[in-house]
């Protein structure tokens, strides 16, 4: 394997795992019943927030390497 594609999958492989914690968080979240809904709305937002963050810091780097793998 070439090194980009190495690094690029290391760069996207946090995704999905970021967007199963995510999903497993707001499930768990509504079914609590003794978490204030203000709670659980800051603490899904964090979580997107921080998944936003990430794929605005890495995805130009993803797509650097994807397209100097292309070439």
């Amino acid at each position: 394997f070439d090194i980009t594609v190495i690094i690029t999958v290391l760069f996207i492989l946090p995704f999905p795992v970021f967007i199963f914690f995510l999903v497993g968080t707001i499930k768990a979240l509504s079914g609590a019943f003794n978490v204030p809904a203000d709670e659980k709305r800051r603490i899904a937002a964090i979580q997107v927030v921080e998944l936003i963050i990430y794929t605005l810091l890495y995805l130009p780097i993803i797509v650097s390497f994807v397209t100097l793998g292309a070439n």
